[in-house]
């Protein structure tokens, strides 16, 4: 994705955001059950995603996470692993 956007140059903000979604979320939510959903093992996914939510979002990397995530309109992959863990047991 570094190489897609740029300042004055690359894709907009939603092409980016669609083909995150298309191509690293749905490889992250098929290996969640690899890494399990514990803290521990998913800190290296929350931070991919949190690297991606801000070149989709335009944060800069100071930026919190919660703060990108959100203006990204995207999901940390602990939350993605609980909300894939609920639509199991329904």
């Amino acid at each position: 994705m570094n190489r897609l956007s740029g300042t004055s140059w690359g894709l907009r903000s939603d092409t980016l955001r669609t083909l995150h979604q298309s191509y690293v979320q749905s490889v992250l939510d098929y290996g969640l059950a690899a890494y399990g959903s514990f803290g521990a093992n998913l800190q290296p996914l929350d931070h991919a995603q949190y690297m991606a939510a801000c070149k989709v979002g335009g944060c800069t990397r100071d930026s919190r996470a919660t703060v990108a995530l959100r203006e990204a309109d995207l999901l940390s992959a602990t939350q993605r692993a609980e909300r894939a863990g609920a639509h199991a047991y329904e």
